[in-house]
């Protein structure tokens, strides 16, 4: 089966990023169902993906949990509003966006 959704997505059904073509044979639904038939068929692939995604989803909370924490805890250490400051300069918008974007995670 998984060579099945491999081989179509080789050739491109539905793979367009207009939405074009099949919407039901699109990667956002193969993707999921080929891990599900994985893990589904083989049990001990299926714990690997089970740890991997939690894994994974663990840590992307605890990141996110520490830039908030240092955001808000500089903001609260300096005593500066960054929503007023952004809001009053607004060409320091995009650097400090690019900035915050450029972080892992």
């Amino acid at each position: 089966m998984v060579e099945q959704v491999l081989s179509a997505a080789r050739q491109g059904l539905g793979f367009s990023a207009r939405g074009q073509g099949r919407p039901w044979l699109s990667a956002r639904v193969l993707l999921p169902l080929a891990l599900v038939l994985l893990a589904w068929r083989y049990p001990d692939a299926g714990r690997i993906i089970f740890a991997t995604i939690s894994e994974a989803y663990l840590q992307v909370s605890v990141f996110v949990a520490a830039t908030l924490l240092l955001i808000y805890g500089a903001e609260k250490l300096f005593n500066v509003d960054t929503a007023a400051l952004l809001a009053r300069n607004r060409r320091a918008q995009v650097p400090v966006a690019a900035l915050l974007g450029a972080m892992p995670g």
